[in-house]
């Protein structure tokens, strides 16, 4: 899945803290914000809206994360 590395706890605690913050009291995480220009193909939802890649990738992360710890 992420080819085969391990993270380092020290380096990505702030970063893994942040992704954590992130979750809402669903257990989803929202859209923040869209960046300006050109959209080609919409994928996603709005503004404060629960996203569904979001959530996938947010999980994907931790549980590499917390494997590892």
């Amino acid at each position: 899945m992420h080819g085969g590395s391990r993270p380092h706890p020290r380096r990505l605690a702030e970063a893994i803290q942040v992704v954590r913050a992130g979750q809402d009291e669903q257990g989803r995480w929202r859209q923040d914000l869209r960046h300006a220009g050109e959209v080609w193909l919409e994928v996603g939802v709005g503004p404060g809206e629960p996203s569904k890649w979001l959530t996938l990738h947010a999980l994907r992360v931790l549980d590499w994360s917390d494997t590892a710890a």
